[in-house]
C-alpha cells in the first residue's frame, strides 16, 4: 500500500490550497480502494480487472495503473453527476485569473502611460479587482476615472471652464494671426469692430438688439452681416455729430442709417403703422434700415439684394431707370464686406461676441 500523505498530520505544513490538497486526497483513497479490493472500474460497461489471488496460480490480469485509475474515476463522477471540486468550472476560471494575476498587476502601470500621454499624472491608481476578491480602497485613495475604467473622465466645473477658456484662447490668437495675415479680412473686421463699439456708446449690447429686430416676422433675407457694413458706409458708425446733434446730411438724411423722412414715411406705412418709427431716434433708425431693405427687396428688386443696396443709396426710380450715381461702388462695398462676414463665420462670431475688440488697433489697414 502507498503510504498516504497526512495532511492533518501536526508535524506536516501544508503550502497547498484546498483544491490541491482535495487532489492528493482523491489519488489516496484510490490506492486504499485498488488495495482492499472494493473497487472495480467497468468503463462502458466492461471490466478488464481481476482482484488479486495470491492462492492461484492462474494468469493475473495486469493491474490498471494508478493515471489510468485517476482518469477513469473522473469518467465515473462524471457520470453520476457528481463533480469533484476540482473539476468545477469556476475553478479552471480561478486557476486560470491565477496565471494571468503577473500580468493584470501590470494594467495600472500601463494605465497610467496612457494617461499620462494625455497630459493626466496619475499619482495613485485603484487595485484591478481580479473577480474574486473586493477591491481595497482607502480614504486617501483617488480614483481616476477614464474611459479605460468603467466611467468617463469626471471633471470639476472649474476644471472645464479652465479647458474651455484655454481652448478658446487658442482659437481667438489663430483668428487673429490669420485675419491680421489677409489684407481683405483685415479691413473688414476692423470697420465691424469699430461699428459696433460707436454703436454700443449709445445702444446697450447693440449686436444682442439688432438680431432682435432680425426676427420680426416680415424680416426675409436681411441679417447683420448687412446691416453692420450698411452703418458704417452710411455713418461709420456715428448717430450724432461732433456736437452732439443727429447726423443730417445735405440731402436731409438722419442718424446710423441716413434715413430720409420719405423713406421713414413709407416704411412706416407697410411696417409700423401701429408703431411708427422715429428716425432721430438711434434704435428706431436702424430698425427703419432694415425695414427699407426689405421693402426694396419685396417691391422692387425681388431676389435682387445688389440693385436693392444701389436703390436704398440712390431711389428705387433712379436704378430702374439705369441711373446708378455712384451707388453700384457703394453696393459693391457693403456686399463685399458681407461676404467676408459670412465667408468666415468663425471670426464673425467672434466679432459679434466682442472676443476680437482688443485687437482691433492690430486691424488698422491704413
Amino acid at each position: 500500500m502507498i503510504n498516504p500523505i497526512r495532511l492533518n498530520n501536526l508535524n506536516f505544513k501544508s503550502n497547498l490550497d484546498p483544491i490541491e490538497e482535495d487532489y492528493l486526497l482523491e489519488i489516496d483513497k484510490i490506492f486504499k480502494n485498488r488495495d482492499r479490493k472494493i473497487v472495480t472500474y467497468k468503463p462502458n460497461n466492461t471490466c478488464n480487472y481481476t482482484p488479486r489471488n495470491t492462492g492461484s496460480s492462474k494468469k493475473r490480469a495486469r493491474p490498471i495503473s494508478s493515471s489510468s485509475a485517476i482518469r477513469q474515476q473522473r469518467i465515473n463522477t462524471t457520470n453520476s453527476n457528481k463533480t469533484p471540486r476540482h473539476l468545477n468550472k469556476d475553478t479552471f476560471k480561478q486557476n486560470s485569473q491565477r496565471k494571468k494575476k503577473s500580468s493584470i498587476n501590470n494594467i495600472p502601470i500601463l494605465l497610467a502611460a496612457t494617461l499620462a500621454s494625455f497630459g493626466i499624472l496619475v499619482t495613485t491608481l485603484p487595485r484591478i479587482n481580479s473577480g474574486n476578491e473586493e477591491t481595497k480602497t482607502t480614504e486617501a485613495t483617488q480614483r481616476i476615472e477614464s474611459p479605460l475604467f468603467e466611467e468617463d473622465v469626471q471633471m470639476t466645473e472649474e476644471e472645464l471652464v479652465i479647458t474651455t477658456n484655454a481652448q478658446k484662447e487658442k482659437q481667438i490668437a489663430a483668428a487673429v494671426e490669420t485675419i491680421k495675415n489677409d489684407p481683405e479680412l483685415k479691413k473688414a473686421y476692423h470697420d465691424m469692430i469699430v461699428t459696433i463699439q460707436r454703436i454700443g456708446e449709445i445702444i446697450e449690447n447693440p449686436v444682442e438688439t439688432i438680431q432682435e429686430m432680425l426676427k420680426q416676422p416680415w424680416v426675409r433675407d436681411i441679417d447683420i452681416e448687412l446691416i453692420l457694413p450698411q452703418i458704417f458706409y452710411e455713418s461709420s458708425g456715428f448717430h450724432y455729430d461732433e456736437n452732439g446733434e443727429v447726423k443730417i446730411s445735405s440731402a436731409n438724411c438722419a442718424g446710423y442709417t441716413q434715413i430720409s423722412e420719405g423713406a421713414q414715411t413709407d416704411v412706416n406705412r407697410v411696417y409700423f403703422s401701429d408703431n411708427p418709427q422715429d428716425r432721430f431716434d438711434p434704435v428706431d433708425n436702424i430698425n427703419l434700415c432694415i425695414g427699407l431693405d426689405q421693402l426694396l427687396l419685396d417691391n422692387y428688386f425681388e431676389d435682387d439684394l445688389f440693385n436693392t443696396i444701389c436703390a436704398y443709396n440712390a431711389g428705387a426710380g433712379n436704378i430702374l431707370n439705369g441711373n446708378y450715381f455712384g451707388s453700384d461702388e457703394y453696393a459693391t462695398r457693403i456686399l463685399n464686406c458681407r461676404e467676408i462676414l459670412k465667408a468666415n463665420p468663425m471670426f464673425t462670431q467672434m466679432l459679434l461676441n466682442g472676443d476680437l475688440d482688443e485687437y482691433v488697433d492690430e486691424f488698422i489697414y491704413y
